[in-house]
């Protein structure tokens, strides 16, 4: 009988249409997110926005430790041993992005500076390189590089092939001497402006080197893809809202009409469907992001990286179908409902 009734004043319809575009919405947001990991792994683990620098001062050994800053940073250098694959020394402070793990795990805190030497591995380490290099002992996985021998902690990989399939990573406080190459993951710009890194108050020259961006990322453009994905879905969910809204209070034209000439006023009925019309559309967006988040998380495994970024990006796009809805529904009080209230002055 209720699903009769919603059919009847139009609502089973704008159930039906918001949990499309609910449905539209996530599914955008999570395409966006899996680019961005794709953008990673293709790079490397390189942020869009890393550096690359030599130290003026190659013979200077630095405590990564020590470097004098308050936001995360991911430090590479670029061991270039002219394996088959490639190979870099690495050390994080704080947070950084966690590749999809095959199998083990990734670095922590507890890896670095700490006399441990430990390596994570790309999927595809060992498969085409000789025994000498990567080898089994005591039931643990072990890697050869630069004469020392790491025990492997954990293999990395995604579903697709990307560029960490042929990535050795070791911890960056293991290897004696370094090649002068770095590549530095970070949010605070004044090393790269200022040419300089600051190490315990103390300043290093460097010189940033100007490397064209590779992988995914520059090749399709999938920053400005991702905007013109966003804009078009913000264009579509306005029409939506303005058509939706229309439409729902013209089917349920008659119910005013009802109502209004049994003594209630035009604003409490206005208010009452306004709130009515904002919490159908509210449990519907609630209903699909709750029940997609715990699909992506718990069945694709999302990256737990990314679950702020996520949570951010439904949130946002929640208010913005508030703000639309809102629009549609001042759109319909103006050709509804105050034509309405005038005829109802003029006869009373």
């Amino acid at each position: 009988m209720q699903i009769r009734q919603w059919q009847r004043d139009g609502t089973l319809w704008l159930i039906v249409l918001y949990l499309l575009i609910s449905i539209l919405i996530v599914s955008a947001n999570y395409y966006q997110i899996k680019q961005q990991e794709m953008g990673i792994l293709t790079r490397g683990l390189y942020d869009p926005t890393s550096f690359t620098f030599t130290l003026q001062d190659s013979s200077r050994s630095i405590d990564w430790r020590q470097l004098d800053t308050n936001k995360p940073f991911t430090i590479f250098n670029e061991l270039d041993t002219k394996e088959q694959y490639a190979d870099r020394a690495i050390y994080f402070k704080d947070e950084t992005f966690v590749p999809p793990m095959v199998s083990g795990r990734y670095f922590t805190s507890s890896d670095f500076y700490n006399g441990e030497q430990v390596a994570v591995l790309g999927q595809e380490v060992g498969k085409r390189v000789g025994k000498e290099d990567v080898f089994q002992k005591g039931g643990k996985e072990y890697f050869r590089l630069a004469g020392k021998t790491f025990e492997v902690i954990g293999r990395m990989g995604a579903s697709y092939p990307s560029e960490v399939d042929e990535l050795a990573l070791v911890n960056m406080d293991a290897i004696d001497r370094f090649p002068n190459l770095y590549v530095m993951n970070t949010e605070d710009n004044r090393f790269q402006q200022d040419q300089a890194l600051s190490v315990n108050q103390n300043q290093i020259s460097i010189q940033v080197i100007d490397r064209d961006d590779h992988g995914i990322q520059r090749y399709i453009g999938i920053n400005s893809y991702q905007r013109g994905i966003w804009i078009t879905i913000a264009g579509i969910l306005l029409v939506s809202s303005l058509l939706f809204n229309q439409y729902w209070f013209n089917k349920r034209k008659t119910e005013v009409l009802i109502l209004w000439q049994h003594g209630i006023s035009l604003s409490k009925i206005y208010i009452r469907m306004a709130v009515q019309y904002l919490l159908i559309i509210s449990a519907c967006y609630t209903l699909v992001s709750i029940g997609s988040s715990v699909l992506f998380v718990v069945w694709d495994k999302m990256n737990p990286n990314f679950l702020t970024s996520y949570t951010l990006q439904l949130l946002m796009a929640y208010g913005w179908i508030l703000l639309f809805s809102l629009l549609s529904i001042w759109v319909s009080k103006r050709n509804g409902l105050k034509p309405m209230a005038r005829k109802g002055t003029s006869r009373s």
